[in-house]
Formats: C-alpha cells, structure tokens, sequence
C-alpha cells in the first residue's frame, strides 16, 4: 500500500505555476511621471520585467523566462496603479436617509479611539463594484461623530468577506475639531486625552473637561503619540491650520490634515511641519466661513511649497468619481503627474500601505488599463486587475443598463441572486 502511495505521489503533475499577465506598449503611469515600460503581474505582486519575450499574438500569450503568460497589449492605451481613496465611507453606508444601512457612528462616549470600523464593512455593498470600476482599488473607510470616533481602516474593494477585503484594521486616528463648542476647547480636550495616555494625568479628576478614556482608547492614542500612526484632523480655515501645525509641534504627533481649503496661506509652513493635506479640489471660493480665501489652485500651490497632497472624493456614493476630483486638480494648475500620485502612491505612502500605489517590482498587482488619460471624463476602464486577479468590470448600474437597453414586451426574468 505504502509503495503505491509513493507510485501515485511520483505520477501526480506538479502544482502548476501562478498566472502572470504582461502588460506591453500602455502608456504607464507612475509617480515620477509617464514611461512605457511593460508591466508583469505575478502571483498576487508586480514583478521585474527583465527577460520578456515577444508576445505570440495568435496564443495570446508572452514568455517571461521560463514562464508563459497572459498577454495584453496596450497599444493606444494607459495603465496605472489602482487608485487608493484616502477618505470615504464605502461599505458603511449604503442608503444615506435608511438608519439600518448606516454604520459609521458609534456613538455614545464621545472618546471611542478603539472603536474598529472595519468591523462593519460590508464588502458586498452595491457601491463596491460601482467605484471599483472606475479604477479605485483600495479605500480608507473612515468612522464618524465624538471626539475622537474610531479608527480609519483599509480595505480593498475585492472579496466576498471582510477576511479578503479588509487591509489594515487600523491606519489612522481621526480628531474631530468641532467637538466642543470653541475649537481650542476641543483642543484642550485632546491635551487631556494625550496625557493620560502618557500616564499624566495627575490632576483632580473630578474637574476634568471630559470623561475619562478607556485602556482600550488610550492604548490606540499611543500609536498616535510613538508615531505609529497619524491623526486626521478635519480642518479648511487657516487659522484653524496654523493651531495644528503648533500642536502637532508641541505634542510631537504626526497630523494629516482633511480639508486644507485655505492650505495654501501657510503652504511653506505645512509643508516643513511635513504635514500632509487631503483636498477636495471642487473647493473653492467662500463656500463657508470655513473657506473664505479657498481657492481652485489650492492643491497645485501646496504642492509647488513640497506639501504632499492626497485628492479624496469623502464619499460613499461619489467615490467612483475620484478621477473627476483629481481632474479638476490639474485644470487649477496641480501637474499631471502630481494629480495621479495624489490618488495613488501619496496617499499609500502617507498612510503606511507601502505595498501598494505604484506599479513597482514587489508592489502589490493593482492595475488598471484605460482607454486613454485616466484624468479624462470620455475615458473609460478597459481591464482591471486586483492582487494580480483580474476584475469583471461589471456592477448593478451595467447590469441593469443591459437588462433594459431594450424594452421588450414582456418583463424579462429577475436577476441572478448574488454568489
């Protein structure tokens, strides 16, 4: 029986290699600007190049070394790291007026830092497939309300459960600086937090400013305070943004700021506190007492000072509309190049996913082949790929837009229930 065994073992094939698929002649961009080096996909990860072979076009394959792979041209084509949208509520809320399809506040003590939101996730939301399709890959799930609301996960938008989708469960700590009625209470507020995170909070408790945070809470304070992680702070007015920039100074943390509308009057001073900005390009003019003095070339003027800017559609249901946002970037001055390291390898970088945002050997496989300059509104996505797998572009809104291309005489049958 043994010998068998062995006989049998000896016989059976060996396990087939992961798929690759080459991608040649696209226009590719990366961080530093446009080149069009080919493109190897490889076990889950972007690989080095080296050794491609000329495509058999009639096998629609390449060989790559000793491995065959999938071939796609992209001749006439663009292809670029798959977008990573630093701020958003995707799979949180589904229906914004339904209650039950709205998980992103807690609520309850407004000090809930330990608060993990990715446990809410819901990878099969309808808006997934939606944004996906039009190149984001990877999304910063934010919670809301308190003063300090959770913590802001990644995940990516592939993968039936939240053991496949969720990326990080943790990648920053959002402050909320209209918690209290004046922003330097909130401020004050947050001092408190800090110290009794550093142990020193040796005062009379029974005076404090605000309840006391749990272990729980204190322990994902720390992460801001080592340094492992940054704290988000909301804030457009420049005043509000000079406030920060002493904070961030005296408490030795590191902030990103979410807004930044009137950035660009301390541009020179962001930039060498190195704190980053995520700006919404649309913003611009007195929208609010906020935004006074925003205006449409905020993102290129803090970029010109060497702030690193992040474009984040702050969406569930607009998020497909990124590329729009970062479009809007360039036409108020932000270079091209900058516009699409602001979607992909900045924020990446600024909120520690090394691994992806870039389509460099040893880079996670996140790609996106489009028709033609991915900031174009008349271009559109051609192929997706990710973690190396490639992506059905295909979601509620396309399936209902063939169920009802015709208008037949009689009602079609419904559509296949979800796997």
């Amino acid at each position: 029986m043994k010998s068998l065994l062995v006989a049998l073992l000896l016989a059976a094939p060996a396990p087939a290699a992961a798929a690759c698929t080459a991608i040649i002649n696209a226009t590719v961009h990366g961080p530093d600007g446009r080149s069009n080096d080919p493109v190897v996909l490889d076990d889950g990860l972007v690989a080095d190049p080296a050794g491609l072979a000329k495509p058999d076009r009639a096998a629609g394959t390449i060989a790559w070394g000793d491995r065959t792979c999938t071939f796609v041209d992209g001749a006439g084509k663009h292809l670029s790291a798959g977008f990573v949208d630093a701020v958003t509520q995707l799979g949180l809320v589904e229906v914004s007026t339904e209650g039950g399809s709205r998980d992103q506040d807690a609520g309850g003590d407004p000090i809930r830092a330990d608060h993990v939101v990715v446990d809410t996730y819901n990878p099969r939301s309808t808006l997934i497939p939606v944004t996906r399709i039009e190149g984001t890959t990877t999304a910063l799930v934010h919670p809301s309300g308190g003063l300090l609301p959770g913590k802001v996960g990644a995940v990516q938008l592939a993968g039936g459960t939240q053991r496949e989708a969720v990326a990080s469960a943790f990648v920053a700590l959002p402050f909320n600086l209209n918690a209290r009625p004046s922003r330097a209470a909130a401020l004050g507020w947050l001092r408190e937090v800090f110290d009794d995170a550093r142990d020193r909070g040796t005062w009379d408790r029974s005076r404090r400013s605000q309840p006391d945070a749990n272990p729980r809470d204190l322990a994902a304070v720390r992460s801001v305070l080592q340094g492992d992680k940054a704290l988000l702070v909301a804030a457009d007015r420049a005043s509000d943004l000079e406030a920060l920039i002493r904070f961030a100074q005296d408490e030795k943390v590191r902030i990103v700021i979410d807004g930044g509308a009137e950035g660009w009057l301390l541009a020179k001073e962001l930039a060498a506190a190195q704190i980053a900005v995520i700006v919404d390009p649309i913003v611009y003019g007195p929208g609010s007492f906020d935004q006074i003095h925003g205006r449409a070339d905020n993102a290129a003027l803090l970029a010109a000072a060497g702030v690193d800017v992040i474009i984040a559609s702050h969406s569930a249901h607009f998020a497909r509309g990124l590329r729009q946002l970062a479009g809007n970037a360039v036409r108020g001055g932000l270079d091209h190049a900058a516009a699409m390291a602001a979607i992909t390898s900045t924020p990446a970088r600024v909120f520690g996913l090394s691994d992806r945002g870039a389509l460099e050997p040893g880079r996670r496989a996140d790609a996106v082949l489009w028709s033609g300059d991915p900031l174009e509104l008349s271009t559109s996505v051609q192929a997706l790929w990710i973690g190396g797998r490639s992506v059905a572009l295909e979601s509620r809104q396309t399936q209902l837009l063939e169920r009802y291309r015709t208008t037949p005489g009689t009602p079609l049958p419904p559509l296949a229930l979800p796997q």
